[in-house]
C-alpha cells in the first residue's frame, strides 16, 4: 500500500500529470510505472481523466484510517475490487490451496503466461494484507469474507461467586421475667427498668445455746448473700 499512500499525499490538493505521478509515486516513468498505475486503478485506488491522476476516496480513507479495526474492511474492499482478484477469491475462499493451483486458475482466466507468476504473488500478498488469507509454508488458507467480517466474540464472564447472605438475627420479643413467683416464701419485684429480680425472705431462728463467735459467723454469712 506504499504507492497508494504516496499517491494520496502527491494528489492531496489536485490531480497531477502522468509524468509527475509516474516519477513521484511509482519511481518509474516507463512501462513499469504504467503497470503499477494499472494495478492501483484495478484496486479502485487511482482514477484519471483529462486533468490528470488522483487518489480515489477509498485510497484516502485507507490512508486516514487510525487503526486496523477501521483499515482492514477498506483493504478488503480494495483487494476484491479487482475483477480478476475477485474471481480468484470467490473460486478459492474457504479452501486451503497452494500457489500452483492459483496459477492454473489464473491462466484459465486468460492472464498472460509471462505475468501470471507476478499476478499470483500479488494476489496472495494482497489477501494477506487484507487479512483474508493465512499463510503457513506452501499452504494458503483463504478465509471466507463472511467469516472474516465477524467481530470477535467476547469471552463469557467468569461465574460470579454467590453473595454471602447475612445470617438473620432473631429479635428478642419477650422481656425476661422471673422464673419463680415464690422462693422460700418470698415474692418477685421489678427494679432497674422492669427487669425481674428475686427478693428472698429468710426466717432466722437464733439458738440461744450458740456461743457468740458462731452466731457472728452465721450473721456474716447471711449478710454476704443479702439475706439481712
Amino acid at each position: 500500500m506504499t504507492y497508494s499512500a504516496k499517491l494520496v499525499a502527491k494528489t492531496h490538493v489536485s490531480a497531477q500529470s502522468k509524468s509527475v505521478v509516474f516519477k513521484g509515486v511509482f519511481d518509474n516513468s516507463g512501462s513499469e510505472g504504467g503497470v503499477r498505475a494499472s494495478a492501483l486503478k484495478q484496486f479502485g485506488l487511482l482514477e484519471s481523466d483529462e486533468k490528470g491522476y488522483r487518489a480515489t476516496q477509498l485510497a484516502k480513507d485507507i490512508s486516514a484510517a487510525p487503526g486496523d479495526a477501521e483499515k482492514v474492511p477498506l483493504l478488503r474492499k480494495a483487494c476484491i475490487g479487482s475483477a480478476l482478484f475477485k474471481t480468484l477469491y470467490e473460486t478459492f475462499h474457504g479452501d486451503e490451496v497452494a500457489k500452483p493451483r492459483i496459477r492454473q486458475q489464473a491462466l484459465s482466466l486468460h492472464v498472460h503466461p509471462e505475468s501470471v507468476d507476478t499476478c499470483v504473488d500479488l494476489f496472495v500478498s494482497s489477501l494477506e494484507t487484507a487479512k483474508l488469507a493465512a499463510i503457513e509454508g506452501d499452504k494458503i488458507t483463504i478465509v471466507p469474507l463472511s467469516a472474516a467480517d465477524q467481530p470477535p466474540q467476547p469471552e463469557p464472564p467468569e461465574s460470579a461467586a454467590p453473595l454471602e447472605q447475612p445470617t438473620p438475627v432473631k429479635k428478642e420479643v419477650a422481656e425476661e421475667e422471673s422464673k419463680s413467683d415464690e422462693v422460700t416464701g418470698g415474692h418477685t419485684s421489678r427494679e432497674n427498668g422492669g427487669r425481674a429480680r428475686a427478693t428472698i425472705q429468710v426466717n432466722v431462728t437464733l439458738d440461744s445455746s450458740l456461743d457468740t463467735e458462731k452466731l457472728e459467723k452465721q450473721l456474716a454469712l447471711l449478710r454476704k448473700y443479702g439475706a439481712l
